[in-house]
């Protein structure tokens, strides 16, 4: 979340020995559960799969090796190109099998090749099948990659998410940027996993909302607390006094050096 600033007003005395430089305009607000889990009430809830994975960019695959990189860099996605690529296998082989010599010689040693390679691993196949698409291939393939971003989001998917991708993992990614010294004195702790093979990942509020509020007015941050709406948190509820920056907490680490 990237945020600017176009002046910093006077730093506000310190409740602790570190500093940060006050902060113009309105201010944000931050959700706390009952529980202490901190929300960005402002972060829509997910519908599509390009809601949850904003890192897959098929408009900036420029090569087969391009191609091969954003698959890899995506569990799910590799996943469903292994599926795909099974499909095609099945596609190849009932051309070989079929008395067609229309097909012709070296389009059939082609596709001939090309099942040997998919036969090997199903799970890596779709790299050679990429491979001997190369370039011209492109098009079709980031077609592929559009369609499936274009899907509803599929929750079985939800551990290989990209973060940031709900209010409370926004939140997290936001908190998880400043200083120790700040969260401290907010009464704020960064939980990564409650015990071994946990799943939970929050930003917790352990004080009362009042104290974390009269703290962030000291160190002058631009945000505040508040408890979380009955409506819930982390799906576009709650009425949020939006800052001018998407992200007051990263906005501020990066101007003061947080």
């Amino acid at each position: 979340m990237k945020s600017s600033r176009k002046s910093l007003s006077k730093p506000s005395p310190c409740v602790t020995s570190f500093c940060v430089p006050s902060l113009p305009g309105p201010l944000f607000f931050y959700e706390v559960s009952k529980y202490g889990t901190i929300s960005d009430p402002g972060v829509l809830g997910p519908k599509l799969r390009s809601d949850v994975f904003q890192n897959v960019s098929p408009g900036l695959i420029r090569s087969a090796d391009d191609l091969v990189s954003e698959v890899d860099g995506c569990n799910p996605l590799a996943s469903h190109f292994s599926i795909l690529a099974a499909d095609h296998l099945s596609s190849i082989e009932d051309k070989l099998d079929a008395d067609d010599h229309a097909l012709g010689f070296i389009e059939r040693r082609r596709l001939a090749f090309l099942a040997a390679a998919l036969q090997g691993d199903p799970d890596t196949g779709w790299r050679d099948w990429i491979a001997h698409e190369g370039d011209p291939g492109l098009a079709g393939f980031k077609e592929i990659i559009q369609d499936w971003l274009d899907e509803d989001v599929d929750w079985n998917e939800a551990e290989s998410f990209d973060s940031g991708w709900s209010g409370q993992s926004a939140a997290l990614e936001s908190f998880s940027s400043l200083n120790a010294k700040v969260l401290d004195a907010l009464g704020v702790v960064i939980i990564e996993g409650e015990h071994p093979g946990s799943s939970y990942y929050a930003a917790e509020l352990r004080g009362e909302i009042a104290h974390a509020n009269q703290a962030a007015q000291t160190l002058g941050l631009a945000f505040r607390f508040r408890a979380e709406s009955k409506s819930g948190s982390g799906s576009g509820s709650g009425g949020v006094v939006a800052h001018s920056a998407a992200s007051p907490v990263v906005a501020v680490s990066q101007k003061a050096g947080v």
